[in-house]
């Protein structure tokens, strides 16, 4: 999804490593699990 953003390896490991960062950082913002991965592309876009 990322390098769909950045069209470059390089800058799409950035903005995954940006993505993890911020998530990691405000987790307590996932109500359920189940969402976690549309609380990931919500950072991601």
């Amino acid at each position: 999804m990322a390098y769909m953003y950045r069209k470059n390896n390089k800058d799409a490991l950035d903005v995954v490593q940006e993505t993890v960062a911020k998530a990691y950082a405000n987790i307590q913002m996932v109500k359920e699990e189940r969402f976690f991965a549309t609380y990931l592309m919500k950072i991601l876009s």
